[in-house]
């Protein structure tokens, strides 16, 4: 489901605008697919260890979560300091 190949050559380098857009767009579906990943495992986690506890308890637990993900950056705010920094890279397909 997630695209782990870095995207190559520096996004901030590239002159059109479409360009940069469009991988500052996959960069953020990236960051955003990574973190529903980490946040499913840790929730799956959470609740095999939480079978045997009260509702309640798992319910903060599961709060807590939560909040430490809404907490963290938006993946657009990511993609675009990476892009910022030339942490994005591109390259295009051979063409033969």
């Amino acid at each position: 489901m997630t695209n782990d190949n870095p995207i190559k050559t520096e996004a901030t380098e590239k002159q059109n605008v479409y360009e940069n857009t469009m991988l500052i767009a996959k960069r953020t579906k990236q960051v955003l697919a990574q973190r529903r990943a980490s946040f499913l495992t840790e929730l799956e986690e959470l609740e095999d260890v939480e079978v045997y506890t009260e509702n309640s308890i798992n319910a903060k637990k599961q709060l807590r979560l939560s909040k430490k993900y809404e907490k963290m950056p938006k993946p657009m705010v990511v993609a675009i300091k990476d892009a910022t920094e030339g942490n994005l890279m591109y390259s295009y397909p051979d063409e033969n």
